[in-house]
């Protein structure tokens, strides 16, 4: 199942990211519950977002990728949690194109960017 997250939940859950990465709006995907991510003593062990980018951030990828990843490397937060290892890059297919990839400091979430469809897709497993 999928929720799209309202604007102010969008905007909490967007902290998860890299300030770089501007997007437009957020959906929660299973297993991962809304009530589970409104509730935070039900706080889901695993999960999904999926992150609409904004128009202007995949023009800056596609133009000069190194630059805007290389500013994608911190969140809001400042603990390890806030930090990301090093992005790569993988070719796929059309119309995939070029993803990049990378996990958070304390390798329990993951975040992979596909400018060609306009996403950021991060993962979390607690």
């Amino acid at each position: 199942m999928v929720h799209l997250l309202p604007g102010g939940l969008h905007v909490r859950a967007r902290r998860v990211l890299p300030a770089a990465l501007r997007t437009v709006s957020a959906r929660l995907l299973a297993p991962a519950s809304l009530a589970a991510l409104l509730l935070p003593l039900r706080r889901p062990s695993t999960g999904a977002l999926l992150f609409l980018l904004r128009k202007e951030t995949c023009q800056r990828l596609s133009h000069d990728p190194a630059s805007v990843l290389d500013r994608a490397q911190t969140t809001e937060r400042s603990d390890e949690q806030g930090h990301y290892r090093p992005w790569r890059r993988i070719l796929a297919p059309a119309p995939l194109g070029t993803l990049h990839f990378t996990t958070r400091g304390d390798d329990r979430a993951w975040l992979v960017v596909v400018p060609a469809q306009a996403v950021a897709l991060y993962l979390w497993r607690d």
